[in-house]
């Protein structure tokens, strides 16, 4: 008789235990989910570090991101419009001692990929000046947002 109840106690402990730590795990799961749709939004990674894309407030109606080492502009009227960055101008806010780069393409370059590497924690720069072509081969000089980036802990 004893075995019976320890035995159905131990069963409802079990089975009143294990929907709590189904739950538990889906909210950890959504809880992973929502910060990793947040990192993504605002973050990127150049060369396996991460930085975060700062706001930068312009009155310029293009925005531009960093993706896959790339700069992208997007317009947020026109999603589907594709524009090509031909030019930019690199630099930094933290040390001004250091060179602004300027490039002729929407890759970054070596050097620039050179300096976000050895960026420490904290260090933000800036990609300004950037000059795009629209898709009916426009070209626009002064309408895309700089972008302010931040080197932050992977």
């Amino acid at each position: 008789m004893k075995q019976i109840i320890l035995f159905v106690i131990l069963s409802l402990f079990i089975i009143g235990n294990k929907p709590n730590s189904q739950n538990r795990s889906a909210k950890k799961a959504k809880s992973i989910l929502s910060s990793k749709c947040l990192l993504i939004k605002d973050t990127c990674i150049i060369e396996g570090l991460a930085f975060r894309m700062l706001e930068y407030k312009s009155t310029k109606k293009l925005k531009a991101i960093i993706k896959n080492s790339q700069i992208v502009v997007q317009n947020q009227g026109l999603q589907y419009a594709k524009y090509r960055v031909i030019y930019y101008i690199f630099s930094s806010l933290d040390d001004e001692n250091m060179p602004t780069i300027r490039h002729l393409n929407q890759r970054l370059s070596p050097p620039v990929l050179k300096v976000l590497k050895d960026a420490r924690v904290g260090n933000q720069f800036i990609f300004e000046e950037i000059i795009v072509i629209d898709p009916s081969n426009i070209e626009l000089t002064n309408a895309v947002r700089p972008i302010l980036i931040e080197r932050i802990k992977n």
